[in-house]
């Protein structure tokens, strides 16, 4: 069965998060931010699968989570604080509680066993739903595909 990864977290953390955590001005600057999101955390849990272990772990968050794509955190935190008029670490707060609730609902949903083999079908699905923004950091919107695929498997 083919899942909606992306609807799967609107629907289930994004309310969550815009009804619990009071960092950021209105509901649907959590929402655009976590929508932009998305798509990036899940890259990161189909390029690095044994971090979907210890994610749920809520002390282990964005730091833990992008700590070998340094430029990637760095270029998605600049971008979100600028276009969501916030503090980095506001949004850094905002998205530490994302992560551990997102990789619960992806739990929950499809199984434990089975998030890496739905991110490994969808990853191409995925690119296409990236912000604009990120192809600076990960390369051509033509390719952006075939680098995931090549960045994913030479860094393993």
């Amino acid at each position: 069965m083919k899942y909606d990864l992306i609807g799967l977290l609107n629907k289930n953390v994004t309310p969550f998060i815009c009804d619990h955590q009071p960092v950021m001005l209105n509901d649907r600057q959590k929402s655009d931010l976590l929508e932009q999101f998305y798509p990036i955390l899940l890259l990161m849990f189909h390029k690095f699968p044994e971090r979907l272990e210890t994610s749920a772990n809520l002390s282990h968050g964005l730091f833990y989570l992008f700590q070998d794509e340094s430029v990637l955190l760095t270029n998605m935190l600049k971008h979100f604080a600028i276009e969501y008029h916030q503090s980095e670490n506001k949004v850094i707060a905002l998205l530490n509680q994302a992560i551990p609730l997102s990789l619960f609902i992806l739990i929950y949903a499809l199984g434990k066993e089975n998030i890496a083999q739905q991110l490994q079908k969808q990853v191409i699905v995925l690119s296409k739903q990236w912000p604009i923004w990120l192809i600076e950091t990960w390369g051509d919107p033509q390719t952006l595909p075939i680098n995931i695929q090549r960045r994913c498997n030479t860094s393993v």
